[in-house]
């Protein structure tokens, strides 16, 4: 298991800076890899950062993560076991099933 901190996007970017979301997953990912997870319908995650320490919570108000709950804190989410890495040339993601982020 690790900690990832990944973007929501459709296609993959050279220079993501966006808001980033922080999942756990049993994929070996590196930065820069696109991920196909069914919870996210439409959406691509591309990699951002790979954690050294696998965390289960993080603070809503700053963002860091952290390896026990507390207060003003949400838990991490852990992504599918059918998430896969995908290759950005194979992928297409019909318009209409874009939806905002």
């Amino acid at each position: 298991m690790k900690t990832i901190r990944a973007i929501f996007t459709t296609k993959k970017l050279d220079d993501p800076r966006m808001r980033e979301y922080s999942f756990n997953t049993e994929i070996d990912v590196k930065v820069g890899d696109l991920l196909q997870s069914p919870d996210y319908h439409g959406k691509l995650l591309q990699v951002t950062g790979v954690e050294d320490e696998v965390y289960s919570h993080f603070s809503f108000r700053t963002g860091e993560l952290r390896k026990t709950g507390g207060q003003s804190c949400g838990q991490i989410k852990t992504l599918s076991d059918a998430t896969v890495i995908v290759d950005e040339s194979t992928i297409a993601i019909p318009e209409e099933s874009i939806t905002g982020f």
